[in-house]
């Protein structure tokens, strides 16, 4: 089997997909007109929460309130890459009387980090983060929670997958359900 992995962003991913460039993809739930044509399985969801450097004041709060982030300045991902990221904002500030103040958009985990760590703005990230940002930033929960970030396998609604690509799908439902490739078990599910 031979699986050929790529580092791409939402809007890449969706489009790879529907272009036939990719057979499948792990990604977060499409969304809107990313989702367009696209079967989406759920594997696993993330709580989304607040992120910040450890000196910022907010990380001194158990919990968020998403109103308090509202009023702070925000580093997102940039919307022209990941698309779907806007609209779990969208979901995160609605009914909210404001919105944060967008200091940068980022195109990518790296420079979103860097951005948080050297201005005193937060960002609006699901809690699997934890694993890449340990000891750099601190996520706290939000209040109300909002909807989770969704990861999953997308294809193309009418698309055969190819073999390897539903052996790669096997492999990932059962690392996903804690079991890991054969059925032992995975401790970092």
């Amino acid at each position: 089997m031979r699986i050929h992995l790529h580092d791409l962003s939402g809007n890449e991913l969706g489009d790879g997909l529907r272009s036939g460039a990719l057979h499948v993809a792990v990604m977060p739930r499409p969304l809107g007109g990313n989702a367009a044509g696209l079967q989406f399985e759920l594997l696993r969801s993330y709580p989304m929460c607040v992120a910040a450097a450890p000196d910022h004041p907010i990380v001194r709060l158990r919990v968020v309130p998403v109103n308090r982030v509202a009023s702070e300045s925000l580093v997102v991902f940039s919307r022209a890459e990941y698309a779907d990221h806007h609209a779990i904002l969208d979901r995160v500030f609605a009914g909210q009387s404001s919105r944060p103040k967008i200091v940068a958009e980022c195109d990518g985990t790296s420079s979103v980090v860097a951005e948080i760590e050297s201005r005193r703005a937060v960002a609006i990230l699901p809690s699997v983060f934890t694993r890449i940002v340990a000891g750099r930033l601190r996520l706290r929960p939000l209040n109300p929670p909002p909807p989770p970030l969704e990861m999953g396998i997308a294809r193309l609604i009418t698309g055969d997958i190819t073999p390897a690509g539903e052996r790669l799908a096997a492999h990932l439902r059962a690392v996903a359900s804690g079991a890991g490739p054969g059925g032992r078990a995975n401790p970092d599910a």
